[in-house]
């Protein structure tokens, strides 16, 4: 990034490669939207390359980028708050893009049963970590699968380390008492 604000744009190629995959797929854990978190992802790269000048290497290149990514993540959702986030396949395809759709002739008992318990609970978990608040469900995101430090998250969200604790604390008794029935019925 120092290289980048001293002139260097081939340094933004770099940022780039190295951060959009992680970046993408931290939006959409907050969107829960592929494509707009790919749009969201590009927008906070045009930001970093915008505010290069303003960059000040207080705290790690990522704190800032994802940083910038949460406020327009959280922008996408109140400005798509009344949309019903369902897609109807009779629509034509946007941009030519085919729409990936479940293949319907393949029956749950031709898959593998450990593979069918893994998407059950994927599902599930899924479904109980929508079920957070919006603030729990970022912790989470960012502490179990982008496994950044309490200080890290802190920095992310623009709150304190206790108050972090405090979401993260939430959130898991929640998923907890949510996630208990289905880890303890024996069909799965």
């Amino acid at each position: 990034m120092l290289r980048l604000q001293a002139g260097s744009a081939d340094c933004m190629t770099v940022l780039c490669e190295r951060h959009w995959e992680r970046l993408v797929v931290f939006v959409q854990g907050i969107v829960r939207n592929r494509a707009a978190a790919e749009e969201i992802a590009q927008e906070s790269f045009l930001r970093v390359y915008l505010s290069r000048d303003r960059y000040e290497p207080t705290a790690r290149f990522t704190t800032w980028l994802y940083r910038i990514a949460t406020n327009r993540a959280l922008n996408f959702l109140r400005d798509h708050r009344n949309e019903s986030g369902v897609e109807s396949l009779d629509q034509p395809a946007v941009d030519g893009v085919a729409r990936q759709v479940t293949d319907l002739r393949l029956r749950p008992d031709q898959m593998a049963e450990t593979n069918q318990r893994q998407l059950i609970v994927r599902r599930l978990v899924g479904e109980a970590l929508e079920g957070l608040p919006e603030r729990q469900r970022q912790a989470v995101i960012l502490h179990r699968y982008h496994e950044l430090s309490y200080e890290q998250i802190a920095r992310q969200l623009g709150c304190t380390v206790a108050s972090v604790k405090s979401l993260l604390w939430r959130a898991y008794s929640s998923l907890r008492v949510a996630l208990e029935p289905v880890m303890t019925a024996p069909e799965l």
